[in-house]
């Protein structure tokens, strides 16, 4: 398994945190909806909102939203839901901005690059510190 870095933020968590008494996961893999939960749970250090990992498809995400937060325009309070980035981009433009509704985005860890070129059969070139670059 690659390491990632997953966003929310830690900073972004911890002020859902304060917002939110009841966060739920919408991904298609329930997999990457376990991994986001362990990344709140961490950064929340136990202290945080339940949180619970709901399975969505692109073509349940909406009214799976409608059933937890109510309606779009006027979202439940205390509650947000953390979107697989195939369902955030299969979510209705309401529930994108309304506020409640956010992506989870992931990136491979810089500490990880060297195993991933490896593993695909590529050289690892390690960019030149910027500034660097050309610098006689």
């Amino acid at each position: 398994m690659v390491p990632v870095t997953l966003e929310p933020s830690d900073a972004f968590a911890r002020d859902m945190a304060h917002r939110a008494r009841s966060v739920r996961i919408m991904s298609l893999q329930a997999a990457l909806g376990r991994m986001v939960a362990r990344h709140l749970e961490r950064v929340w250090s136990g202290d945080g909102p339940a949180i619970s990992v709901t399975r969505a498809t692109p073509a349940t995400v909406n009214d799976l939203l409608a059933r937890y937060l109510g309606r779009a325009s006027r979202p439940a309070r205390a509650r947000v839901c953390v979107l697989s980035l195939t369902n955030w981009e299969n979510a209705s433009a309401g529930w994108r901005a309304s506020g409640a509704v956010f992506p989870v985005t992931y990136t491979i860890a810089p500490s990880a690059w060297p195993a991933v070129t490896r593993a695909i059969g590529l050289a690892y070139c390690p960019a030149a510190p910027r500034g660097r670059a050309g610098a006689a």
